[in-house]
């Protein structure tokens, strides 16, 4: 166990002003008995000599235990930084880690959130809207402490479901909700079982909260105090195209009132100081809607904190080597160097509206694309949920985790089975990227309930690593059937969904392909209007 910073800067301040005092006193008195027995000059030289022999051998001493302080704070540092999780034993097999991955192409291995973590963070989200009616903050963790509440379900038909059923070992740490102001409501919890420590939001659920939602204005990261990003705003040679800034009622509601600070207060002080286990837990931030983009900024926020040199404008070649230095203010006001680091920081959220400029999402792509990212960001999007979508001119960042749930429809008339319809009523060719729409909209058939999960890379894609974006329209299908988008978008909706998957989740990335690779199949996947072209001859009449 390294012994914390704090305690040893302690025990370093006590010993030197041990040495002062001895110096101190022994001039003292050595001054006293000269006077006392008038004691001649060669005994005052001898006097001086010993006092100067004294006072190297207390500069020794002292300079020893500064030599031990750093050695402290250095092992300290390094064991910090090292993975706990048992990936790797030591600094120096990270370092060696690094060496062998010299590109920064995504690394698959343990990268794609498991559907059991996607279901609890749901599960979550869907809990702390519970208590947006509670008068007493107290009272939250008591009544999931004391399983004094229920999980309604998805079907009106089904009662809800007891809480200790839903989650048999959350604990709750610390409940927040600003009546008053931005209306924020946040809850701190863990699990055992799922070796998480979450940060919860809730998302837009009054008038309050749908007034934060709609300030549109585009405001700078953070509190321009301690939460700020790179590029400084403030210098002289950053243009405003290259600052960071997000919608300014998702960022209020992270960073007014210093609830940031709570935040990261909260989970440092439960990471020091209890005793089951939090230190080494997975750090998840999650939420729904509003509170999905809270969870964003949360996850910055807390990647900044734990590992700034990995949001730095150059990339470090030793990440986990970098941590925040000892004398940042921060270190000290957050006892930073008191827990073990966690290595990465996950968001996995639901219905997640845009959020920032094109600096924003250039600078999630560039962090999240390094080998050693220590911020990870799912926004799962459900069907065509209308506020994913929202609002317009503003940008998405972090990998979009595309899943419906639809008809699969069949048909035993040759006719249709081979595409020979004789009058173009309906588009029955739906594009290759989007599987979650029927084949043959609007005529009978079998129905099978068929799940489809696909992650689209950085949202819109990277052709260099061979990644597609979400398709063309994605952003407006939802306004064709606008009461069905909207329905899309509840948390219960998401739950059920989750819940109920049997089918095949994700394990890579869409990817691209030449744009006529589809032409001997029946698809129109190169242009949106007929005429249709990724086949030979006409499908129908034209």
């Amino acid at each position: 166990m390294p012994l914390p910073l704090p305690s040893s800067c302690f025990i370093l301040v006590i010993l030197i002003i041990f040495t002062l005092h001895h110096i101190c006193m022994y001039t003292k008195g050595t001054n006293r008995r000269m006077k006392k027995d008038k004691t001649t000059i060669n005994d005052k030289k001898n006097v001086k000599r010993q006092w100067k022999r004294l006072l190297r051998w207390y500069s020794g001493l002292a300079a020893s235990f500064l030599v031990l302080f750093f050695g402290i704070w250095t092992w300290n540092h390094y064991n910090n930084n090292d993975n706990h999780d048992g990936h790797e034993n030591n600094a120096f097999a990270t370092l060696l880690r690094n060496r062998a991955h010299p590109t920064s192409r995504v690394k698959q291995t343990n990268y794609f959130p498991a559907l059991e973590d996607a279901q609890e963070m749901a599960r979550l989200s869907l809990l702390v809207y519970l208590f947006r009616h509670e008068t007493e903050d107290g009272t939250v963790c008591q009544r999931i402490q004391a399983g004094n509440y229920t999980l309604p379900n998805d079907d009106a038909g089904q009662p809800p479901t007891p809480g200790p059923e839903v989650f048999p070992d959350l604990r709750c740490h610390w409940y927040y909700h600003d009546r008053e102001s931005q209306g924020t409501q946040v809850m701190i919890v863990s699990s055992a079982q799922r070796n998480h420590l979450t940060v919860v939001f809730a998302g837009t659920d009054d008038v309050q909260t749908s007034l934060v939602d709609s300030d549109v204005r585009w405001e700078v990261f953070g509190d321009d105090t301690h939460w700020k990003l790179p590029p400084d705003s403030d210098a002289d040679d950053t243009s405003d195209a290259d600052v960071v800034k997000v919608h300014a009622g998702f960022d209020h509601a992270v960073f007014a009132n210093d609830l940031m600070d709570q935040i990261v207060h909260t989970l440092e002080h439960l990471r020091k100081h209890d005793k089951k286990g939090l230190g080494r837990r997975r750090i998840y931030c999650t939420g729904h809607s509003l509170g999905a983009a809270a969870a964003v900024l949360t996850t910055i926020a807390l990647t900044d904190y734990y590992h700034p040199a990995s949001l730095a404008e150059t990339a470090p070649t030793e990440t986990l080597l970098v941590g925040r230095p000892w004398w940042d203010p921060r270190s000290w006001r957050y006892h930073h160097n008191d827990a073990p680091k966690p290595d990465v920081i996950t968001t996995i959220n639901f219905g997640c509206p845009r959020m920032g400029n094109m600096a924003y999402r250039n600078f999630m792509a560039s962090r999240q694309e390094r080998v050693d990212s220590r911020m990870h960001v799912w926004r799962i999007v459900l069907g065509w949920d209308l506020v994913p979508r929202l609002p317009d001119f503003f940008q998405h960042a972090g990998h979009t985790l595309q899943i419906s749930v639809e008809d699969e429809k069949t048909t035993t008339d040759p006719k249709l089975a081979n595409h020979e319809v004789g009058q173009p009523q309906q588009e029955l060719i739906p594009r290759q990227e989007d599987p979650s729409r029927t084949l043959f909209p609007g005529w009978a058939g079998e129905t099978n309930k068929t799940r489809v999960a696909l992650a689209y890379y950085q949202h819109y894609g990277n052709e260099t690593l061979g990644y597609a974006g979400v398709p063309v329209g994605w952003g407006s299908r939802p306004y064709i059937w606008v009461p069905g988008a909207l329905m899309s978008h509840h948390i219960q909706r998401y739950r059920s969904v989750l819940e109920e998957w049997t089918d095949d989740w994700v394990q890579d990335f869409v990817r691209l392909e030449p744009i006529d690779s589809d032409d001997a199949t029946t698809t129109d996947d190169d242009y949106d209007t007929p005429p249709f072209d990724d086949f030979p001859g006409p499908l129908v009449d034209h």
